[in-house]
């Protein structure tokens, strides 16, 4: 409404008008954006407008089952990190989704183990009729290389006239289609964990339950068996359709595939500690507060520090304890 209170007055002998955003989340469906464009539709219509054009006109959203783990970072072996992509959100939590660049991330290896399918779509010159709405429905995704999957992989396309542009990961292409020597795409994809890792193999099928809000988000929850649980400490609320829920943030999984943040902090701590060991004549002892798994803390123990980790989040505290020992 308040949309068209500020759009209608502006518009009333304008006779085309080109609606145009270059804001597209990561998943696409984040901050408004398909009912913000659903809006201006509306407005531009109800101002006497003769034509709309739309920019994009058409928006899908494809999903594809993916493995995606982590080895090392920098000469630390993070492989325990890797039971947090074992978990989904419930219906109560802030994010369901994580942005990753999936195809420029050399410590990350991925594999997309089946085709896309879509998930949704948006066509903005039918805007009358796009609801708002909730969607629930069941996502069958086909697999086509053996792997063990314990995530989907989310991207958008969006098409105008003839133009199209997409999101897509490399990694969804094939071996064939990548590029050699590292590099690729710096967009962000979505990633969806799910709340367990499956062995699967050629000709399986994954089931998802995908609910779909286009004013928010879109999150789903694996139907199919687990071959491999989420550890025990990662409690799933009893009473959700959606399970575990996880009290980090997306940033979490960004740091911990950013490997020139950790070599800026590796430089920083070295130079921090040999100083002051030098200033004291003596051990340095180092406090980091709010540690989550542990890596700075490790760099500064390499220097010869004693060091203590602190952590509340009871969840990356046992996720601290496992990458230091």
């Amino acid at each position: 409404e308040a949309v068209k209170k500020v759009v209608m007055p502006m518009l009333r002998k304008v006779k085309h008008v080109a609606i145009l955003t270059e804001l597209f989340a990561h998943d696409m469906l984040s901050n408004a954006i398909v009912p913000t464009m659903v809006a201006m539709h509306q407005a531009v219509k109800a101002s006497g407008c003769a034509k709309i054009t739309h920019i994009p006109e058409v928006i899908e959203l494809h999903a594809a089952p993916l493995e995606c783990r982590s080895e090392k970072l920098d000469g630390f072996d993070i492989r325990p990190f890797n039971a947090f992509r074992h978990s989904t959100s419930n219906e109560k939590a802030d994010f369901w989704w994580w942005p990753v660049r999936l195809d420029n991330q050399p410590c990350v290896e991925t594999a997309a183990l089946g085709p896309p399918e879509t998930i949704c779509g948006f066509d903005f010159n039918r805007s009358t009729e796009i609801s708002l709405s909730e969607h629930r429905r069941t996502l069958k995704l086909g697999v086509t290389k053996r792997g063990r999957c314990n995530a989907v992989a989310l991207w958008w396309t969006a098409r105008a006239g003839v133009v199209e542009f997409s999101t897509r990961p490399r990694c969804a292409d094939g071996p064939a289609q990548q590029p050699k020597g590292g590099g690729g795409c710096e967009w962000k994809q979505a990633v969806h964990y799910l709340a367990g890792e499956t062995a699967v193999f050629v000709g399986d099928t994954l089931e998802c339950l995908v609910s779909i809000t286009p004013c928010f988000t879109v999150r789903m929850m694996q139907q199919s068996p687990f071959s491999v649980q989420a550890p025990l400490w990662v409690e799933a609320p009893q009473l959700s359709k959606f399970s575990a829920t996880l009290p980090i943030l997306p940033y979490h999984f960004l740091m911990m595939t950013d490997l020139e943040r950790l070599r800026l902090y590796r430089e920083s701590i070295q130079f921090a500690v040999r100083k002051k060991q030098r200033e004291l004549g003596r051990r340095v002892r180092v406090l980091d507060a709010g540690c989550g798994i542990g890596l700075l803390g490790m760099i500064a123990a390499l220097e010869g520090t004693d060091v203590w980790l602190c952590e509340a989040v009871p969840m990356m505290r046992q996720m601290c304890r496992d990458v230091v020992a």
